[in-house]
């Protein structure tokens, strides 16, 4: 049996969409049997035949009821979480849809809200960030390490750190910087490393922080100033071309990093 837009095909799928490429619309060459999953975006109705959208994130397919008893109306509902197994065909307008013999509804939300497109574009945005930011700093030869969260350290008098209490009551405090940890892995192992992480500072929110929010923080034995500024150039320069504007028309000296600086600040919540 062909899974239309799901199974093996939805890893393809993923890749093509998380690479800026466009949205396959889930429907297998062919015809034969096969089965959709996800939700009803929307329900149409035409005398005994139901037409329905159905949406998994990534892939919209066109399911159709047929023969529908007039008297007891079949019970889909928009924004329900379905599977639908049946055959592919093709309507008398020509697109092609699932005509479903079997259906199994997964669940029904109280209240249903459309999909959020510019989150969606948000959340992408980010993890092609943090891709590049990570894929940069690994081809230069860093290590990429996990530090501790909670830290028995207060920290210093300037910030007031979250605290938090083990079952031994031992205090522990939310991380508001990487340093102290990735020293103690530099000094200790001479290797390059860095870190994307959490780090939480308890002074309120403004246009600048969050209380919450994520960070990198690079540390490189040996490394002078002028060497740091050209590994963090080549860095905002690839998430600038991913993203924001195309350098080859900008001349001049690396001004750009500061603008993009800013663009980056979009990705923030």
């Amino acid at each position: 049996m062909q899974k239309v837009g799901s199974g093996g095909k939805i890893l393809h799928i993923m890749r093509e969409v998380y690479q800026g490429g466009s949205e396959d619309q889930g429907v297998g060459e062919g015809v034969g049997r096969s089965e959709v999953e996800g939700r009803v975006i929307a329900v149409r109705k035409h005398k005994r035949t139901m037409f329905c959208d159905v949406y998994n994130g990534l892939t919209q397919t066109q399911i159709v009821f047929e023969n529908l008893d007039n008297n007891s109306p079949f019970d889909i509902k928009t924004g329900d979480f379905v599977r639908c197994v049946g055959n592919l065909g093709a309507t008398n307008s020509g697109q092609t849809s699932l005509f479903v013999e079997g259906f199994h509804l997964f669940s029904r939300p109280e209240s249903y809200e459309g999909e959020d497109l510019s989150l969606k574009e948000l959340l992408v945005s980010r993890a092609r960030a943090k891709e590049i930011i990570r894929s940069s700093l690994l081809q230069y030869g860093l290590t990429e390490v996990d530090s501790r969260i909670m830290s028995p350290y207060s920290g210093t008098a300037n910030i007031v750190p979250f605290s938090t209490h083990s079952a031994k009551g031992e205090d522990f405090y939310l991380r508001f910087t990487m340093e102290l940890e990735l020293k103690k892995y530099l000094c200790r192992t001479q290797l390059p490393v860095f870190e994307i992480g959490k780090l939480f500072r308890n002074l309120g929110v403004s246009s600048r922080r969050e209380t919450e929010f994520t960070a990198v923080e690079a540390y490189i034995p040996y490394m002078n100033l002028g060497e740091g500024l050209d590994l963090l150039s080549d860095i905002l320069q690839k998430i600038g071309q991913q993203f924001f504007v195309d350098f080859s028309s900008i001349q001049g000296e690396k001004f750009w990093n500061y603008w993009v600086l800013e663009q980056l600040k979009k990705l923030v919540f």
